[in-house]
């Protein structure tokens, strides 16, 4: 039985040995622990990027073989939706055409742009405010 043993960790639980769709070797795993990390990353991708940019990505690609469709989906970017792609994040008012307020943004770590790394942590970030703001 595979147990997730939260959001923001890529460790999963299979009888007690633990493991790590990151440190998987794509060469010599099986097609069902491909299956496994294929699917880990698909949700990441989904909450980050959406599910229609997911599917334009894959069209794109064009994946065949189950190692190609894990290396697709982990190559996911895109344009951050925070900064527009800027990297910098600002808010509030503006003066003489300057934001007041204004640093890097965090959904991207200032790059303009999210990877699956990105998505992973943002989710992980976003389920740490809600259960800290519920708490």
């Amino acid at each position: 039985m595979l147990q997730y043993r939260g959001t923001t960790q890529a460790t999963l639980t299979q009888g007690g040995a633990v493991y790590n769709p990151d440190d998987l070797d794509l060469n010599t795993a099986s097609v069902e622990e491909l299956r496994k990390a294929y699917a880990f990353y698909h949700r990441a991708a989904l909450y980050g990027a959406g599910q229609f940019k997911v599917k334009a990505h894959l069209e794109w690609v064009n994946p065949k073989t189950p190692i190609e469709w894990v290396k697709a989906i982990k190559s996911i970017t895109i344009t951050c939706e925070r900064c527009k792609g800027t990297g910098e994040y600002s808010w509030g008012g503006t003066i003489n055409g300057r934001p007041v307020h204004a640093g890097a943004c965090y959904r991207c770590s200032g790059t303009g742009r999210q990877t699956m790394c990105d998505f992973r942590r943002n989710r992980g970030y976003d389920n740490h405010s809600v259960r800290r703001a519920f708490a």
